[in-house]
């Protein structure tokens, strides 16, 4: 879930729109002329595995069938959290919850920036 949620904010980033002039009553398109789509947020999903009392960054395939539960965590750049979905396992302490929040801030950052540098037009 995590690299598409990525992939698709990042598709969202890059996407222009064929200009439209409306002006004289009745729509005009402009290949040539592109706008670029208004994006106000890059919003990224950072997953973790719970696996013997640990918490894993961004489990596998393989690591997800071994661990007792998940945490997804929707965050849009900047640190706000936008959603939490937690499936399995035992629940998680506040403390341990505020470390993974701001694990998942850190990676949700480097993500954003890796993507920005990868697609920035020469």
């Amino acid at each position: 879930m995590d690299a598409c949620v990525l992939a698709m904010s990042s598709a969202l980033h890059n996407t222009s729109l064929p200009h439209v002039d409306v002006s004289s009553g009745s729509p005009v398109v402009s290949l040539e002329e592109r706008c670029a789509l208004c994006v106000r947020s890059f919003p990224v999903s950072i997953t973790f595995g719970f696996f013997q009392n640990k918490a894993l960054l961004d489990p596998c395939g393989e690591e997800e069938k071994v661990c007792r539960g998940k945490l997804s965590v929707a965050m849009q750049e900047g640190g706000k959290v936008l959603a939490l979905h937690k499936t399995g396992g035992s629940v998680v302490a506040a403390a341990s919850l505020m470390a993974l929040l701001s694990l998942a801030q850190e990676r949700a950052q480097v993500l954003v920036e890796l993507v920005r540098t990868a697609t920035k037009k020469t």
